[in-house]
């Protein structure tokens, strides 16, 4: 359904959110942003023309945020403009400085302070036949799933241009797009319904939310924020522990990744009851799966710790408050949810949460391979940032095809002990 270009539109509930945390940090503009990595012969007339008809094709694109005085916030969808693409040409240099300098384009993109009314699209020449490609909108348009949909049709819209006419024929598509400004109010509607808004009003959350964190550094109120990545990579032998782990509990990898995260947290600040925001993509609905939009939400995941537990009882008890909160996200309402928990000066409710990626790595189409080299992990928003104490966030990316192993080590102990 195509919605009346220039329409005042309800913004959905994870928009409402993120609108209230963006005001509540002065203004700032969180970004979802990928790192692709493209191999063959790139035609950047047909690359235009396909980035072209994704913007006419998806409203939500071409949406634009308002709010006059004394109004509420909404979304209006604008006939559109075409992406900003900027291009670099680094095919003379070393692989190794061209891939730093990548880098380099990729953090400055995400720091700019800028409000993004459509895509942006950085082309980078690294040689004759491999490009990067960095995508980048703004979170109130997508998040990170969304953005690897994108990426995906983007592939199909390249390939479908005809003949070196560079004209994408989307009658050939297999099925019409979601719009999401149909889809927030269908959220709206399903949030004020009152079906599931009992179980997160009587919710009593015993963990901390408000986890005290000493990271060396604190930011002051009305200073801007800058995200800080410190990245390591999992040993391989380690990674086919936790593997075997999870597959032998009947977990999950991302499950039990979530409950280390919680051990470390534990560890490090002796608090035995926390909360941490688990992200969530938020497209539990049929036809959900390819959308693009900002469906995604941390919900609050408490958990219990002592030195008596073993790594498989906390993943247990990680797994039930998982299943139990899982089935109620679309009625998630953090004002209810958290109205029971201690206030804070955060413009977020958590100050710890845990982000997981599993998607597919590569995307080939029209004789070009895309894929999403390793570091490249989706910067979607960290709604878990405090003016004065920092926050953090694990975001993680699995390892593929990594083989199980046959030893581990289940028991785990705080720092002191």
């Amino acid at each position: 359904m195509q919605t009346t270009v220039g329409a005042c539109l309800r913004l959905s509930p994870q928009q409402d959110q993120l609108w209230e945390i963006e005001r509540a940090e002065g203004g700032a503009f969180f970004k979802t942003q990928c790192l692709v990595s493209v191999d063959g012969s790139l035609d950047k007339r047909c690359l235009e023309a396909a980035l072209a008809d994704l913007i006419g094709r998806h409203e939500i694109l071409r949406t634009v945020f308002q709010q006059s005085s004394g109004s509420v916030p909404v979304q209006i969808v604008g006939d559109g403009a075409p992406a900003i693409i900027e291009e670099y040409d680094f095919s003379d240099l070393d692989a190794e400085e061209a891939q730093r300098r990548v880098r380099a384009l990729y953090d400055n993109l995400l720091s700019r302070n800028t409000d993004l009314q459509t895509l942006s699209v950085l082309l980078i020449g690294v040689s004759e036949f491999k490009h990067s490609l960095v995508i980048c909108v703004h979170s109130m348009c997508s998040d990170g799933a969304g953005l690897l949909n994108l990426v995906k049709e983007l592939v199909q819209a390249y390939q479908f241009s005809g003949a070196g006419s560079c004209q994408v024929d989307y009658s050939r598509q297999e099925e019409d797009v979601a719009q999401y400004a149909d889809l927030a109010e269908g959220f709206n509607i399903l949030l004020e319904s009152g079906a599931g808004r009992d179980y997160w009003q009587n919710k009593r959350l015993r963990g901390v939310t408000q986890i005290p964190l000493d990271l060396g550094s604190r930011r002051q109120p009305g200073q801007s924020f800058s995200p800080a990545i410190l990245e390591r990579a999992i040993a391989g032998g380690l990674a086919r522990d936790l593997e075997y782990i999870a597959l032998e509990s009947g977990s999950s990898l991302k499950d039990l990744l979530l409950t280390c995260w919680a051990i470390l947290i534990w560890r490090v600040t002796q608090t035995s009851d926390i909360v941490v925001g688990a992200l969530y993509d938020g497209r539990t609905l049929d036809g959900l799966e390819k959308a693009v939009g900002l469906f995604a939400r941390h919900l609050p995941v408490d958990i219990h710790l002592d030195a008596c537990q073993t790594v498989i009882d906390l993943l247990k008890q990680v797994n039930r408050a998982l299943d139990e909160i899982g089935p109620r996200q679309n009625y998630f309402n953090p004002k209810l949810a958290f109205q029971h928990s201690p206030t804070s000066e955060s413009s977020s409710p958590y100050s710890v949460s845990f982000d997981f990626f599993d998607s597919e790595s590569r995307v080939c189409g029209s004789g070009l391979t895309l894929a999403f080299p390793p570091r490249s992990v989706l910067m979607t928003s960290v709604l878990t940032k405090n003016p004065i104490s920092p926050s953090i966030s694990a975001r993680l990316r699995p390892a593929i095809g990594v083989p199980t192993a046959t030893s581990c080590r289940p028991a785990y102990r705080p720092s002191n002990a």
